[in-house]
């Protein structure tokens, strides 16, 4: 072997060299390692194809992937099935932790929400599996849950082990890949049986165990292939699961103490019974026996848990979450002859993710009592709940509803995604014997993804315990359980024909690549909102202690109901006797009779009350008037008002007597319990749909389901050409005609003619220097949730309205008033590659302008014209989705790679080293000045980072390592925060949040072992050193931009549950027959 590198070293000139046996398998060991994703970095340096002499036998390497589809390479990364296993990616966040500038959106509740290239993310990402796009971001208002709603803006995530290549573009990318890849594309290939079968065999079989401990994740994978004559076929299926991503060990340390409040009782409360607990009717027998109870109060007791078991904004390690994931993949073939082949494939992937949200308090505190427009619980005057005493609190549905203090809160999410797929295949190989075409394929695919969302709020089930299953029923009273169910549907049904040609034109040589295709979508969302609650009124009994009999002198001002006549409305005594006389009769007649009787006592002049009524009576035989309105007429004004006077104070006297009476009598009873007897009505169990459509609710109808359909037809031609030995060229376009439908009221039925092209050059002007240049466009049309746009309720006479009811009905109005336009991007990239026998650099600088983006939350700003604020500028309401942000962005990415033994032969040979970087910069963002919003937060940019690797691939092919450092930048501040135009000629400053990030760095280590020629041990640490540090994609759960929004954060300290996982281990064992 010494000898062969000796050779190797004094031929290191020529393009052809003599080698032996064994240093022809060193170079297909390079080749291998150039699969994976620091050895694609590294291939942006291959300059010509490389043809080896061994003997008489001649051997051309793979050309550089990266540059398959581009001829410059730039911004491309490429991931094979073994760059796969070799990295050991078992989810969506391993793909690309290697990968600086690209990075996972974290959903927030379990889930993914695509990836984030160059400042954009989401929708802006385009992602697909064999050229059919994959579900849409999609997430919307939900009345229940308020800023929590239950449709999450999660994506369906791909299976790994169905995918034989990964292709992703960072820059522009739509002359490719049509609508959505505004900065970038991820772009999946699934395996064909040629991927399982090895060698000349007929049939293979690979299976692959693997765990991972940072989330006690399990993956079992089965994939058999075989060939029986013309047919072949695959079938794979995988099997996941797995939880939440550890914190690291440090935030599980230790407890946490919280208040939460509990009813109480005091002595100096009042007492009362319950009538349904007395026999007979006797209370006087159930308060002897011990069975009065004392009303209840809310106090707040001092709770000690564990870490893991708090509950609360505190919360100091991550949500609890449960996954899991199968797929199933099967791909039939028939080959009809050496040129003409048949096939499908089918496949059915589902994932499911189970969250509880832990950062909800399970508890109430008396602070949450009294600060909440809920009913404090002293007003519940003793109501008896089961074997609780008035424990509950009432909210604003009624005074019969409410929650029951005792009942732990729980909040759930659930995400459950489905994706069928159907397709059919046909492929022409023309061996070479078409002028036009050397071959064709031409396909049918129909995929059906279903991503349902749910929340649920559980106030039914008694604390600590939290039962994501109770059900409020009528022996729980004031139990109450919410749920908001979403269901987002998408289909595309895409027929495609690519061709494929190669040809020479003179000293040029071209790659032509033509496609044309149809594809109708579908989407649709429908919505199941309600809340249950179990519902409980009681009714105070009137009742009176038979030891205790009224004293005859009340009677003559008591009424019907035992109390005093003339009381207001609110049970207190009027104070003149003005409002007495103009009320009631009975008081006048008593007053009159009282008032003549004091008159006397002090008057000479004596007035007989029944000489006066007897002599009127004589005088006046027909006469209907009351005994107090014949005195007055008998009497003068002078002399019946002192009456009066005198009556009233009378009055007053007898009801000042009989409030003591009565007090010192219900205090006497309040001993024994029978001053407050409740008897409980039939308790009920209440479905209220909030879903539906009507005054109490400020979002827009929700009962109905939403459809926005379309098609897209597209074509595309490409030319990659080699113009001579010192350029490469390649020019690309695509025309795109997409339009959308609906039946949904205040929808656009839009149609959009979209031109996007790609231009790429290479010079190469030595044989260690290249120099590329590359341009492309990029487009997005307004996603479905942008159409139908964010609504809101108005009162009738305002805004655009759909189906209004009534003076006071909330009615629907739409956001955006206008059309939305496509967004647009432009990329510019270029490139510098440096390569020689010991090892290739590629730097390069690139430059991303982004317009008409669409803003949410913004609004259209007008002059006033009229009144005393003439010429002040105000919004004008149409609240919503507007084309209205423009940014610019910069930056440069390094890739390289250097052969350690080439540097020094004394180093073992298969050492070598590996550096990415990446940075991205913010040139400028606008926001359109006729629009009340904020400009561009870019919290969808990575820190800068940079990775660096040192790997070994044994000469035998029996076993390599390999050795990650990774240093992540500090989140960039000034890229999160935002100028806020309030239409008012005002501006504010706007944080995405208050979260701060950090550098921070880190060390992986990883292996593998071959066992003979079958098995294949694999295993890696990472975070070697246990280092403590957040990434910022985690972090940025809490920004203004995340999906879902964490909120609700006490303590800097408590971002602790964003760190990530501390030392962890994956393990994985392959088969290959």
């Amino acid at each position: 072997m010494n000898q062969s590198k000796q050779n190797n070293k004094s031929k290191k000139s020529k393009q052809v060299l003599k080698l032996s046996a064994l240093s022809l398998g060193l170079l297909n060991i390079t080749q291998v390692a150039l699969a994976n994703t620091t050895a694609d970095k590294a291939e942006a340096t291959d300059k010509t194809n490389l043809v080896v002499v061994l003997d008489e036998t001649v051997v051309t390497a793979k050309k550089n992937a990266r540059k398959a589809n581009e001829v410059t390479g730039l911004g491309k990364v490429v991931k094979t099935a073994e760059t796969i296993n070799k990295e050991q990616v078992l989810n969506i966040r391993d793909l690309t932790r290697y990968d600086p500038g690209i990075a996972v959106v974290e959903q927030g509740r379990g889930a993914s929400s695509g990836y984030s290239i160059r400042g954009m993310d989401k929708n802006r990402v385009a992602v697909l599996v064999d050229g059919i796009n994959q579900a849409q971001h999609y997430a919307l208002q939900g009345p229940v849950a308020g800023k929590n709603y239950a449709a999450g803006g999660a994506i369906n995530e791909i299976e790994y082990e169905n995918v034989r290549s990964i292709e992703i573009s960072k820059g522009a990318n739509s002359s490719e890949h049509g609508s959505g890849a505004l900065s970038g594309s991820v772009a999946f290939v699934t395996k064909t049986a040629d991927d399982i079968i090895k060698d000349d065999k007929d049939w293979g079989v690979q299976t692959k165990t693997a765990y991972a401990s940072k989330n006690n994740a399990w993956v079992n994978s089965v994939a058999a292939a075989g060939k029986a004559g013309s047919f072949s076929g695959l079938v794979i299926y995988t099997d996941r699961r797995g939880q939440e991503y550890k914190a690291h060990d440090d935030a599980y340390q230790g407890s946490q103490s919280f208040d939460r409040a509990v009813a109480t009782t005091d002595p100096n409360n009042r007492t009362f019974l319950m009538a349904n607990e007395c026999a007979n009717g006797n209370y006087e027998a159930c308060a002897a026996g011990g069975q009065t109870k004392l009303q209840a109060k809310p106090t707040n007791v001092r709770d000690k848990v564990n870490v893991k078991d708090y509950t609360g904004p505190n919360r100091l390690i991550p949500n609890p979450l449960t996954q899991d994931s199968k797929s199933l993949l099967l791909r039939p073939g028939y080959q009809l002859n050496d040129k003409h082949y048949v096939g499908g494939v089918y496949e059915i992937t589902k994932q499911n993710y189970a969250m509880q949200d832990k950062t909800v308090p399970a508890y109430l505190t008396v602070h949450d009592i009294e600060k909440s427009r809920l009913t404090n619980l002293a007003q519940t005057n003793g109501y008896y709940q089961g074997n609780n005493l008035g424990e509950r609190i009432r909210d604003a549905i009624g005074p019969n509803s409410g929650y029951g203090i005792n009942y732990a809160h729980g909040v759930f999410y659930d995400e459950k995604h489905q994706k069928d797929r159907l397709g059919l295949e046909y492929v022409y190989d023309s061996k070479g014997e078409n002028k036009w075409f050397d071959d064709v394929r031409v396909s049918y695919d129909k995929q059906d993804i279903t991503l349902r969302s749910q929340l649920t709020n559980t106030h039914c089930s008694t604390y600590p315990h939290i039962d994501k299953n109770c059900t409020p029923d009528v022996n729980k009273p004031f139990s109450v359980k919410e749920v908001d169910n979403n269901a987002y549907k998408e289909q595309h049904n895409l027929i495609k024909a690519v061709f494929n040609k190669k040809l020479a034109l003179g000293s040029t040589h071209h790659h032509i690549n033509l496609q044309v295709g149809y594809d109708k979508f579908n989407s649709s969302l429908s919505r199941e909102d309600y809340r249950l609650a179990t519902h409980q009124s009681y009714q105070k009994l009137d009742y009176t202690p038979p030891s205790n009999p009224l004293p005859d002198k009340f009677k003559p001002i008591l009424g019907s109901n035992n109390k005093p006549i003339c009381l207001d409305a609110y049970g207190y005594g009027h104070d003149h006797p003005q409002a007495c006389n103009a009320n009631n009769s009975t008081y006048q007649n008593f007053a009159i009779k009282q008032g003549i009787e004091q008159y006397n006592q002090t008057n000479t002049d004596k007035i007989d009350y029944q000489a006066i009524i007897g002599q009127y009576d004589k005088q006046n035989p027909n006469s209907t008037l009351k005994p107090f309105e014949k005195i007055k007429q008998s009497l003068g004004k002078e002399t019946y008002d002192k009456i009066d006077e005198l009556g009233f104070k009378a009055y007053k006297d007898l009801r000042s007597q009989w409030a003591d009476w009565t007090n010192k009598n219900s205090q006497q009873n309040a001993n024994k319990g029978t001053d407050n007897i409740y008897q409980p009505n039939q308790a009920t169990v209440v479905k209220d749909d909030k879903c539906k459509y009507s005054e109490t609710n400020s979002y827009a109808d929700c009962s109905t389901t939403r459809h926005i359909s379309g098609d897209n037809y597209f074509i595309a031609l490409k030319d990659n050409m080699t113009i001579n030995k010192y350029i490469d060229l390649g020019l690309g376009a695509r025309y795109d005609r997409i339009k959308h439908k609906s039946d949904v009221p205040l929808v656009d039925n839009s149609a959009s003619n979209q031109l996007s092209w790609n231009f790429g050059v290479v010079v190469k002007p030595t044989n260690w220097l290249d120099i590329a240049y590359r341009s492309s466009q990029g487009f997005r049309m307004p996603s479905f949730s942008e159409m139908y746009g964010e609504r809101f309720g108005v009162t009738i006479g305002k805004g655009t309205q759909h189906g209004c009811k009534g003076l006071w009905y909330i009615c629907q109005q739409t956001v955006h008033q206008t059309k939305l336009k496509p967004e647009k991007s432009f990329n510019q990239e270029i490139g510098a590659t440096l390569y020689n026998h010991l090892g290739s650099l590629e730097i390069s600088y690139f430059k991303n302008r982004y317009t008409d983006l669409i803003v949410g939350k913004s609004e259209e700003i007008r002059t006033l014209t009229q009144g005393a604020d003439a010429g002040k500028q105000r919004g004008k309401g149409d609240l919503g989705f507007h084309n209205g942000q423009d940014a610019d962005l910069t930056g440069i990415n390094i890739l390289g790679r250097l052969d350690l033994n080439a540097v020094n032969s004394r180093i073992p040979y298969g050492l070598y080293s590996t550096l990415a970087y990446n940075k991205v910069d913010v040139k400028g963002k606008t926001l359109n000045p006729t629009l009340a919003g904020t400009n561009m937060l870019f919290d969808a940019i990575q820190p800068s980072r940079y990775v660096v690797g040192l790997g070994y691939d044994a000469p035998s092919q029996k076993w390599g390592a390999n050795a990650m450092f990774t240093h992540s930048d500090a989140k960039n501040p000034s890229e999160i925060v935002a100028d806020k135009n309030l239409g008012n000629g005002n501006i504010q400053t706007k944080q995405a949040t208050k979260a701060k990030s950090t550098p921070w760095r880190t060390l992986d280590l990883s292996g593998y072992v071959n066992i003979k020629d079958n098995f294949t041990l694999r295993a890696g640490v990472y975070n070697v050193f246990d280092t403590y540090y957040t990434t910022w994609e985690s972090l940025r759960q809490t920004a203004e931009g995340a999906v879902n929004q964490h909120t609700g954060l006490s303590q800097d300290k408590h971002y602790g549950r964003y760190a990530a996982p501390g030392r962890n281990y994956q393990l994985a064992l392959e088969m290959k027959f």
